[in-house]
Protein backbone atom coordinates (compact mmCIF):
# COMPACT_ATOMS: atom_id res chain seq x y z
CA UNK A 1 0.00 0.00 0.00
CA UNK A 2 1.56 3.15 -1.11
CA UNK A 3 0.23 6.40 0.85
CA UNK A 4 1.25 10.10 -0.23
CA UNK A 5 1.62 10.60 3.68
CA UNK A 6 0.48 8.64 7.12
CA UNK A 7 -0.90 11.01 10.19
CA UNK A 8 -1.45 9.40 13.87
CA UNK A 9 -3.19 11.15 16.55
CA UNK A 10 -1.53 9.52 19.66
CA UNK A 11 -3.78 8.32 22.58
CA UNK A 12 -3.17 5.97 25.42
CA UNK A 13 -4.44 2.82 24.01
CA UNK A 14 -6.09 3.76 20.75
CA UNK A 15 -4.55 5.61 18.27
CA UNK A 16 -6.32 7.03 14.63
CA UNK A 17 -4.56 6.84 11.72
CA UNK A 18 -5.21 8.53 8.95
CA UNK A 19 -3.81 7.93 5.49
CA UNK A 20 -3.88 10.19 2.24
CA UNK A 21 -3.25 9.56 -1.33
CA UNK A 22 -0.61 11.10 -3.33
CA UNK A 23 -4.15 13.23 -4.70
CA UNK A 24 -4.75 13.96 -1.31
CA UNK A 25 -7.60 11.99 -0.86
CA UNK A 26 -8.49 10.18 2.10
CA UNK A 27 -7.49 6.19 2.04
CA UNK A 28 -8.57 5.58 5.36
CA UNK A 29 -9.00 7.15 9.04
CA UNK A 30 -9.42 4.30 11.44
CA UNK A 31 -8.82 3.84 15.17
CA UNK A 32 -5.38 1.32 15.77
CA UNK A 33 -4.93 -0.26 19.40
CA UNK A 34 -1.33 0.43 20.19
CA UNK A 35 0.05 -2.79 20.17
CA UNK A 36 -1.28 -3.34 16.20
CA UNK A 37 0.23 0.39 15.49
CA UNK A 38 3.78 -0.81 14.35
CA UNK A 39 2.13 -3.97 12.74
CA UNK A 40 -0.20 -1.76 10.64
CA UNK A 41 2.68 0.70 9.62
CA UNK A 42 4.74 -2.42 8.38
CA UNK A 43 1.88 -3.26 5.72
CA UNK A 44 2.76 0.29 3.92
CA UNK A 45 5.42 1.16 1.66
CA UNK A 46 7.56 3.80 3.21
CA UNK A 47 6.12 7.02 3.43
CA UNK A 48 6.17 10.34 5.67
CA UNK A 49 4.77 9.70 9.04
CA UNK A 50 3.21 12.75 11.03
CA UNK A 51 2.17 13.55 14.58
CA UNK A 52 1.62 16.03 16.77
CA UNK A 53 4.33 16.92 18.55
CA UNK A 54 4.27 15.67 22.90
CA UNK A 55 6.91 13.76 24.85
CA UNK A 56 5.34 10.37 23.89
CA UNK A 57 5.19 10.70 20.13
CA UNK A 58 9.22 10.89 20.55
CA UNK A 59 9.04 7.14 21.45
CA UNK A 60 6.88 6.27 18.95
CA UNK A 61 8.77 7.81 16.22
CA UNK A 62 12.23 6.36 16.99
CA UNK A 63 9.78 3.68 16.81
CA UNK A 64 8.44 4.01 13.76
CA UNK A 65 11.82 5.41 12.04
CA UNK A 66 13.14 1.66 12.88
CA UNK A 67 10.91 0.47 10.37
CA UNK A 68 12.14 2.74 7.56
CA UNK A 69 9.50 5.19 7.38
CA UNK A 70 10.35 9.04 7.52
CA UNK A 71 8.78 10.71 10.86
CA UNK A 72 8.07 14.25 11.44
CA UNK A 73 6.27 15.89 14.59
CA UNK A 74 4.54 19.57 14.13
CA UNK A 75 3.42 21.76 17.27
CA UNK A 76 0.40 21.57 18.41
CA UNK A 77 -0.81 24.78 18.21
CA UNK A 78 -0.52 24.69 14.09
CA UNK A 79 -2.55 21.49 13.95
CA UNK A 80 -5.37 23.08 16.28
CA UNK A 81 -5.43 26.11 13.42
CA UNK A 82 -6.70 23.46 10.55
CA UNK A 83 -9.23 21.45 12.80
CA UNK A 84 -12.33 21.58 10.69
CA UNK A 85 -15.70 20.37 12.28
CA UNK A 86 -15.95 18.99 15.75
CA UNK A 87 -12.81 18.07 18.21
CA UNK A 88 -12.49 14.42 17.82
CA UNK A 89 -10.11 11.67 17.18
CA UNK A 90 -10.71 11.05 13.50
CA UNK A 91 -10.57 14.54 12.87
CA UNK A 92 -7.55 15.25 14.65
CA UNK A 93 -5.93 12.78 12.48
CA UNK A 94 -6.91 14.81 9.35
CA UNK A 95 -5.78 17.76 10.38
CA UNK A 96 -2.31 16.52 11.25
CA UNK A 97 -2.00 15.23 7.88
CA UNK A 98 -3.43 18.31 6.40
CA UNK A 99 -1.37 20.65 8.56
CA UNK A 100 2.04 18.91 7.13
CA UNK A 101 1.42 19.70 3.73
CA UNK A 102 1.02 23.74 4.51
CA UNK A 103 4.48 25.31 3.34
CA UNK A 104 4.89 27.37 6.69
CA UNK A 105 4.73 24.59 8.35
CA UNK A 106 7.77 23.52 10.27
CA UNK A 107 8.35 19.82 10.88
CA UNK A 108 10.30 18.59 13.68
CA UNK A 109 12.44 15.07 14.01
CA UNK A 110 11.74 13.08 17.24
CA UNK A 111 14.21 13.67 20.06
CA UNK A 112 16.95 10.66 20.54
CA UNK A 113 16.69 9.33 24.30
CA UNK A 114 19.71 11.32 25.01
CA UNK A 115 18.09 14.35 24.08
CA UNK A 116 15.40 13.65 26.73
CA UNK A 117 17.51 12.31 29.37
CA UNK A 118 18.87 16.25 28.72
CA UNK A 119 15.64 17.34 28.88
CA UNK A 120 14.20 14.85 31.92
CA UNK A 121 16.89 16.64 33.93
CA UNK A 122 15.78 19.95 33.79
CA UNK A 123 12.03 19.17 34.41
CA UNK A 124 10.23 16.68 35.79
CA UNK A 125 9.13 13.86 33.71
CA UNK A 126 5.62 13.92 31.72
CA UNK A 127 5.37 10.46 30.66
CA UNK A 128 5.96 7.10 32.42
CA UNK A 129 5.79 4.97 29.27
CA UNK A 130 8.55 6.42 27.59
CA UNK A 131 12.19 4.64 27.06
CA UNK A 132 13.93 5.35 30.19
CA UNK A 133 17.65 4.99 29.74
CA UNK A 134 20.57 4.47 32.71
CA UNK A 135 20.98 8.32 32.95
CA UNK A 136 16.96 8.80 33.40
CA UNK A 137 17.08 6.14 35.70
CA UNK A 138 19.11 7.71 38.32
CA UNK A 139 17.75 10.96 38.19
CA UNK A 140 14.24 9.32 38.92
CA UNK A 141 16.06 7.39 42.05
CA UNK A 142 17.77 10.50 43.04
CA UNK A 143 14.14 12.53 43.25
CA UNK A 144 13.15 9.68 45.36
CA UNK A 145 15.88 9.52 47.69
CA UNK A 146 15.61 13.28 48.18
CA UNK A 147 11.59 12.22 48.75
CA UNK A 148 12.26 10.26 51.47
CA UNK A 149 14.84 12.84 53.10
CA UNK A 150 12.45 15.34 52.81
CA UNK A 151 9.44 13.08 54.70
CA UNK A 152 11.82 11.91 56.80
CA UNK A 153 12.61 15.72 58.03
CA UNK A 154 8.89 16.78 57.93
CA UNK A 155 8.08 13.55 60.85
CA UNK A 156 11.06 14.62 62.94
CA UNK A 157 9.50 18.62 62.84
CA UNK A 158 5.96 16.77 63.44
CA UNK A 159 7.51 14.91 66.16
CA UNK A 160 9.21 17.55 67.60
CA UNK A 161 5.84 19.90 67.66
CA UNK A 162 4.06 17.45 69.60
CA UNK A 163 6.49 16.56 71.92
CA UNK A 164 6.15 20.49 72.94
CA UNK A 165 2.48 20.31 72.27
CA UNK A 166 1.67 17.33 74.68
CA UNK A 167 3.14 19.20 77.74
CA UNK A 168 0.82 21.56 77.96
CA UNK A 169 -2.42 20.94 79.74
CA UNK A 170 -5.10 21.93 76.96
CA UNK A 171 -3.50 19.50 74.47
CA UNK A 172 -5.72 16.44 75.25
CA UNK A 173 -8.79 18.61 75.85
CA UNK A 174 -8.63 19.76 72.08
CA UNK A 175 -7.98 16.12 70.87
CA UNK A 176 -11.37 15.60 71.86
CA UNK A 177 -12.72 18.09 69.32
CA UNK A 178 -14.30 16.33 66.54
CA UNK A 179 -11.70 17.12 63.70
CA UNK A 180 -8.99 18.25 65.57
CA UNK A 181 -6.11 16.07 65.52
CA UNK A 182 -2.32 16.69 66.76
CA UNK A 183 -1.52 19.35 64.01
CA UNK A 184 -4.47 21.41 64.76
CA UNK A 185 -4.39 21.03 68.40
CA UNK A 186 -0.37 22.52 68.17
CA UNK A 187 -1.26 24.94 65.98
CA UNK A 188 -3.94 26.07 68.18
CA UNK A 189 -1.75 26.24 71.39
CA UNK A 190 0.99 27.98 69.63
CA UNK A 191 -1.56 30.66 67.90
CA UNK A 192 -3.56 31.62 70.59
CA UNK A 193 -1.73 33.43 74.11
CA UNK A 194 -4.83 33.73 75.70
CA UNK A 195 -8.08 32.43 74.86
CA UNK A 196 -9.88 34.76 77.74
CA UNK A 197 -8.70 37.68 75.42
CA UNK A 198 -11.70 36.86 73.62
CA UNK A 199 -15.42 37.35 74.42
CA UNK A 200 -16.99 34.51 72.96
CA UNK A 201 -16.29 31.61 70.30
CA UNK A 202 -17.72 33.85 67.79
CA UNK A 203 -14.68 36.97 68.34
CA UNK A 204 -12.24 33.84 68.13
CA UNK A 205 -14.18 32.99 64.81
CA UNK A 206 -13.95 36.28 64.24
CA UNK A 207 -10.17 36.15 64.28
CA UNK A 208 -9.78 33.70 62.92
CA UNK A 209 -11.43 34.87 59.35
CA UNK A 210 -14.24 32.40 59.70
CA UNK A 211 -17.42 34.64 59.91
CA UNK A 212 -19.35 36.42 57.12
CA UNK A 213 -18.33 39.90 55.78
CA UNK A 214 -20.62 42.35 55.93
CA UNK A 215 -21.91 45.23 53.99
CA UNK A 216 -24.63 47.98 55.86
CA UNK A 217 -25.46 51.15 54.32
CA UNK A 218 -28.46 53.02 55.57
CA UNK A 219 -31.04 50.30 55.39
CA UNK A 220 -29.39 47.59 53.57
CA UNK A 221 -27.61 44.95 55.58
CA UNK A 222 -26.07 42.29 53.84
CA UNK A 223 -23.75 38.98 54.78
CA UNK A 224 -20.79 37.95 51.99
CA UNK A 225 -18.26 35.26 51.98
CA UNK A 226 -16.16 34.78 55.07
CA UNK A 227 -13.95 37.53 55.86
CA UNK A 228 -10.65 35.20 55.41
CA UNK A 229 -8.54 37.53 57.94
CA UNK A 230 -6.31 36.56 60.67
CA UNK A 231 -4.06 33.50 61.24
CA UNK A 232 -4.40 31.51 57.43
CA UNK A 233 -2.76 28.93 58.60
CA UNK A 234 -4.86 27.79 61.26
CA UNK A 235 -7.94 28.92 59.23
CA UNK A 236 -6.87 26.54 56.63
CA UNK A 237 -6.00 23.63 58.79
CA UNK A 238 -9.98 23.87 60.52
CA UNK A 239 -11.15 23.43 57.29
CA UNK A 240 -9.08 20.82 55.98
CA UNK A 241 -10.17 19.42 59.83
CA UNK A 242 -14.24 20.13 59.26
CA UNK A 243 -13.85 18.69 55.76
CA UNK A 244 -12.85 15.26 57.70
CA UNK A 245 -16.03 15.34 59.58
CA UNK A 246 -18.07 16.00 56.89
CA UNK A 247 -16.52 13.67 54.48
CA UNK A 248 -17.43 10.99 56.91
CA UNK A 249 -20.76 12.23 58.74
CA UNK A 250 -23.13 10.26 56.22
CA UNK A 251 -21.78 7.14 58.47
CA UNK A 252 -22.45 8.46 62.02
CA UNK A 253 -25.45 9.13 64.17
CA UNK A 254 -24.26 11.35 66.07
CA UNK A 255 -25.98 14.47 67.04
CA UNK A 256 -23.05 16.52 65.07
CA UNK A 257 -23.35 14.29 62.20
CA UNK A 258 -27.23 14.17 62.16
CA UNK A 259 -26.65 18.24 61.86
CA UNK A 260 -24.40 17.91 59.45
CA UNK A 261 -26.90 15.59 57.58
CA UNK A 262 -29.25 17.94 57.80
CA UNK A 263 -27.46 21.34 56.42
CA UNK A 264 -25.93 19.15 53.53
CA UNK A 265 -29.32 18.91 51.87
CA UNK A 266 -29.77 22.66 51.90
CA UNK A 267 -26.07 24.19 51.11
CA UNK A 268 -23.52 22.97 48.86
CA UNK A 269 -20.81 20.82 50.93
CA UNK A 270 -18.33 23.78 50.68
CA UNK A 271 -20.37 25.62 52.68
CA UNK A 272 -21.01 22.95 55.17
CA UNK A 273 -17.59 22.72 55.95
CA UNK A 274 -16.61 26.33 56.25
CA UNK A 275 -19.84 26.35 58.56
CA UNK A 276 -18.45 22.95 60.73
CA UNK A 277 -15.06 25.26 60.76
CA UNK A 278 -17.05 28.22 62.28
CA UNK A 279 -18.28 26.27 65.11
CA UNK A 280 -15.47 24.66 65.89
CA UNK A 281 -13.68 27.52 66.22
CA UNK A 282 -16.66 28.11 69.27
CA UNK A 283 -15.77 24.47 70.45
CA UNK A 284 -12.12 25.59 70.95
CA UNK A 285 -13.12 28.53 72.56
CA UNK A 286 -15.51 26.43 75.04
CA UNK A 287 -13.50 23.72 75.54
CA UNK A 288 -9.94 25.75 76.45
CA UNK A 289 -11.80 28.52 78.55
CA UNK A 290 -13.16 26.19 80.28
CA UNK A 291 -11.03 23.78 80.55
CA UNK A 292 -13.25 21.26 80.06
CA UNK A 293 -13.52 17.91 77.10
CA UNK A 294 -15.43 18.33 74.41
CA UNK A 295 -19.60 18.02 74.80
CA UNK A 296 -21.37 16.80 72.23
CA UNK A 297 -24.66 17.86 73.56
CA UNK A 298 -23.82 21.41 74.11
CA UNK A 299 -22.11 21.61 70.55
CA UNK A 300 -25.04 20.48 68.88
CA UNK A 301 -27.30 23.39 71.24
CA UNK A 302 -24.33 25.68 69.09
CA UNK A 303 -24.88 23.96 66.29
CA UNK A 304 -29.07 24.05 66.18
Amino acid sequence: MDYKLISIDLAKTVFQVAAFNHDNTIAFNRKINRSALLNTLRQCELTLVVMEACYSANYWGRAIEKLGHTVKLIPARMVKAMLVGNKNDANDAVAIGETAGRPKVSLLRPKTVEQQDIQSLLRILEDADNELSTVARGFIQRLYEFQLYLNEQIDQVAQDILALAQAMPQYPLLLTIPGVGPIVASTLLASINEVNDFKNGRQLAAWLGLTPSQYSSGTTNRLGKITKRGNQTLRRLLIHGARTVVNWCDKKDDSLSLWLQRLKQRQHVCKVTVALANKMARMVFAVMSRGQVFDMNKACKMAA
